[in-house]
């Protein structure tokens, strides 16, 4: 079954507020411009650590369902 009203705007919003942070931090990066809070956060190392840890998950499960 699919998802209820309730559960397809909230998805609907969630999708349009990562968009919007994403330009918004983008710009920011882009025209070098004074750091926002969210950015430093984004950018400190233990969380580009956890990407790159959870983006070495995902690549090898993907890999391991392939073969």
């Amino acid at each position: 079954m699919g998802l209820s009203l309730i559960g397809w705007v909230s998805e609907s919003l969630a999708g349009l507020a990562a968009a919007c942070l994403i330009t918004c931090c983008t710009k920011c990066v882009v025209s070098e411009q004074k750091s926002i809070p969210i950015l430093r956060v984004l950018q400190s190392s233990w969380v580009v650590g956890l990407g790159a840890f959870s983006y070495s998950l995902y690549s090898g499960f993907h890999k391991s369902k392939e073969q």
